[in-house]
């Protein structure tokens, strides 16, 4: 077993059973399993700290020394191992030696915990066995201990001013930031100046690991943080410098937990990412996207998990990843991977896995299936197959997850939203019994353990969610409803939740509760249009006293966009007119938009104009007031704005029938036939049977 073989969700699995062994008394069974990982990997502090530990508690303080001394050449900045060498030298009577190492463990590691009851031990006044200073070795080790390693950071750019500036302020602190620039076209380079990051410049040529690399060059610290503008460090860079102390090893990258916020979905995903490692001799990156980090050797470094700090991703959400066209980078650049690399597993995973990612799960699944079909690694096994799951999941393919259980439980049972699929898969099945054995295995593991990928709340308040969704299935409405209200704080925005919970409210005959949770929530008018969406669902389905609080979203800021909907699709324009007015202060564009519609249709054109105007102004990317500004524009015979309008339109949305329409008739308007005919043959090969393609096919016969 080498460390490429031995990735980190597997090496934790192999950590724990040393821990498990030690703290059942079951020291031979521990240092079995440790001499096996270091023989494999090398001396990792965490390993050597439990190996001392248990070399101690049979008896073995010699042995367990030599371990420490080990531990403390790799790392001599590890606080645990000063503490265990205390207990040591404790346990052979060299008090002197013993006050020395705990000393430094209290400098390197305030935090440890119990060092101040063992100091008055230490403090017993009894004669050393031998000299009191400690070894040459040991001093050696003592003085490598002051030197504190340089942190620094690496970062590739493009085009981020809109997310630089807070990235940088989270990594005050760090002794040298790198900023690589691929040819920004906006203010990022200004930024990074303004911060004091070292810059340079690079071209891009559709290769992160190219990209990265350069940025690698640049950098002189010890250790290296890789970071991306749209991340933000969660927790200071003491917290950093304090994982590298315990469980820093040049042989390894540490793996902080990266969440992936969506809040316009309300959910987020966590994930391990290898971010930080030491800076050594031709260490570098390979692979266009999704690039790893390799040795010199070209092997991966072993991943070791650390969880005191975390990177927070605030482009996760997919309109943002859709807006910026990172999704279609992306794209591109894993076709070229696919068609480098067409055997092996990796381009389909993360193929699929950005389809998935963008609403295309049933695109998804086929690429799943060929990637697990590859002979992937049992890392990467196991997440294939959980994505696959979802993939499924979100389909509707229940039995088809199902089918996947004999060989997919091997990889996945230590994941916990394996568990959450199975049990949907099953509730939606109707077997329910299984589904609830289901659901209680991911509430069995270990609630402190993130693995390399799991949804938040996976292990704690997620599976009581999904089991009160299950007694709601059973009719059991106030049983779901006190899984879910101890779970209120812990589930945060996520709209599944909440129209569960409101559902609960209402089957259980408290209207009046279910209209102030929904008061609170939409009193937020920032408040994602999926959570509204999924509490009007909830209200559409419960008879009088559902009804009756949709009816009153209107009253609350988050709720007016699907009021103006609801009356946009009962033809009220009266209405609609009343209820921007009312709500105009918000600034929503989209109500502007529908208000406009409402002003066309009530006959006040110039009200129309002005709320289209609105539109526009406060979003800029929406098509349809665009269009409707030339349309109104056209009709007033203001032929250039007309033009101007309808092409912003057609800008964002190149497939938009009645721009096309429109601009023929511009043209119409000017006499240019020419032209006239060819915006009419764009529209007629989006829609030849329309009725007012063929009104305008006819039309246009007659110019000839």
């Amino acid at each position: 077993m080498t460390p490429q073989t031995l990735p980190y969700e597997h090496l934790t699995r192999h950590w724990q059973h040393a821990r498990q062994a030690f703290e059942t008394g079951d020291a031979a069974t521990c240092l079995s399993n440790l001499d096996a990982l270091i023989g494999h990997c090398g001396h990792l502090p965490d390993w050597k700290v439990l190996q001392g530990q248990a070399l101690l508690a049979i008896g073995q303080p010699e042995a367990a020394l030599t371990a420490i001394g080990e531990g403390l050449a790799a790392q001599p900045r590890c606080g645990p191992l000063w503490a265990t060498a205390a207990v040591a030298w404790v346990n052979l009577r060299r008090w002197s030696c013993a006050e020395t190492c705990l000393d430094l463990a209290r400098k390197l590691d305030q935090e440890l915990p119990g060092l101040t009851d063992f100091a008055a031990k230490i403090a017993v006044q009894e004669p050393e066995t031998e000299g009191i200073d400690l070894p040459d070795a040991w001093q050696a080790w003592v003085t490598a201990s002051q030197r504190p390693p340089t942190l620094g950071a690496c970062l590739i750019v493009r085009d981020e001013s809109a997310n630089l500036a807070g990235c940088l302020a989270s990594l005050a602190g760090f002794d040298e930031i790198v900023v690589l620039d691929t040819a920004s076209t906006d203010d990022t380079v200004a930024i990074a100046e303004a911060s004091g990051a070292k810059i340079g410049h690079a071209t891009w040529t559709d290769d992160f690991a190219a990209a990265r690399n350069a940025s690698l060059a640049m950098a002189t610290t010890d250790w290296i943080l890789i970071i991306d503008a749209d991340e933000r460090l969660t927790g200071s860079h003491t917290d950093v410098r304090r994982s590298i102390d315990a469980h820093g090893y040049a042989g390894l990258v540490l793996c902080p937990v990266i969440d992936n916020e969506d809040p316009e979905e309300g959910h987020a995903t966590y994930h391990r990412g290898a971010r930080l490692a030491a800076r050594t001799p031709g260490r570098h990156f390979v692979g266009r996207i999704h690039e790893q980090l390799c040795n010199a050797d070209g092997q991966q470094p072993l991943n070791w998990q650390v969880d005191p700090w975390r990177l927070l991703h605030t482009g996760y959400a997919r309109t943002v990843r859709l807006s910026r066209g990172k999704s279609n980078r992306n794209q591109r650049l894993l076709d070229l991977w696919l068609a480098e690399s067409p055997e092996m597993p990796e381009p389909h995973y993360y193929t699929g896995l950005e389809l998935r990612s963008v609403g295309r799960p049933a695109d998804a699944i086929a690429l799943f299936r060929t990637a697990a079909a590859l002979s992937p690694p049992v890392h990467l096994r196991s997440m294939i197959h959980l994505q696959l799951l979802g993939a499924l999941s979100e389909t509707g393919d229940h039995a088809g997850i199902l089918g996947l259980v004999p060989q997919t439980s091997a990889d996945c049972e230590h994941l916990p939203d394996y568990w959450l699929y199975l049990g949907s898969a099953y509730a939606n099945l109707g077997r329910f019994h299984e589904a609830e054995t289901a659901y209680r295995r991911a509430i069995a593991m270990p609630e402190t353990a993130i693995g390399a990928l799991e949804s938040r709340g996976a292990r704690t308040w997620r599976p009581f969610v999904c089991l009160a969704e299950l007694q709601g299935l059973r009719g059991d409405w106030a049983g779901a409803l006190a899984l879910l209200t101890p779970r209120l704080a812990e589930a945060g925005l996520l709209p599944s939740f909440h129209q569960l919970y409101v559902r609960a409210l209402l089957a259980t005959d408290r209207p009046s509760d279910a209209a102030a949770h929904c008061a609170d929530l939409l009193a937020d008018a920032t408040l994602s249009p999926r959570l509204v969406r999924e509490l009007a669902a909830a209200l559409a389905h419960h008879g009088p006293d559902g009804a009756a609080l949709l009816a009153r979203f209107g009253d609350w800021p988050a709720g007016v966009a699907l009021a103006a909907e609801r009356l946009r699709d009962a033809a009220n324009w009266q209405g609609i007119a009343e209820l921007e007015a009312r709500w105009r202060s918000l600034g929503l564009a989209g109500l502007d938009a529908l208000a406009g519609i409402a002003h066309h249709h009530l006959g006040d054109k110039m009200a129309a104009q002005a709320a289209f105007e609105r539109a526009v102004s406060r979003d800029p990317s929406l098509t349809e007031p665009w269009h409707n500004l030339g349309s109104l524009a056209l009709g007033r015979g203001g032929l250039d704005l007309a033009e101007q309008c309808l092409r912003q339109a057609l800008q964002r949305d190149a497939t938009s029938l009645m721009t096309l329409l429109d601009l023929a008739k511009v043209a119409h308007g000017r006499g240019d036939h020419g032209q006239v005919r060819q915006w009419f043959y764009q529209a007629q090969s989006l829609a030849p049977d329309h009725p007012q393609v063929l009104r305008m096919q006819t039309a246009i016969a007659a110019l000839r």
